[in-house]
């Protein structure tokens, strides 16, 4: 395999990041609902960031797919990337992507 060709890839092809779970900290389990309609349940733990969650979220799209999560209901749109999922407040929640 050729290392050095996948290190050359733009960023914004890639478009996002697995999240990698510790499983010696406490988890939660995240139902995100797509806007193609498909869900998809993510592990992550409470300290991983709004930021982290889109980042994964995104390598479920097509590169360069531009969306928001938001909760459910209430609807609120996650705009604080920099929190944490606990701090968020969507722990064990279903997301929506908009």
């Amino acid at each position: 395999r050729d290392e050095s060709a996948a290190a050359a890839a733009p960023v914004e092809a890639v478009g996002g990041a697995e999240l990698v779970v510790d499983e010696s900290q406490p988890t939660t389990t995240l139902q995100i609902r797509l806007s193609d309609g498909t869900r998809k349940v993510v592990k992550a733990n409470h300290t991983h960031t709004v930021l982290q969650l889109q980042q994964h979220v995104s390598t479920f799209c097509p590169p360069g797919t531009a969306f928001t999560l938001s909760t459910a209901f209430p609807r609120k749109k996650l705009t604080e990337m920099d929190k944490t999922l606990a701090d968020a407040g969507v722990l064990n929640e279903t997301l929506m992507q908009t």
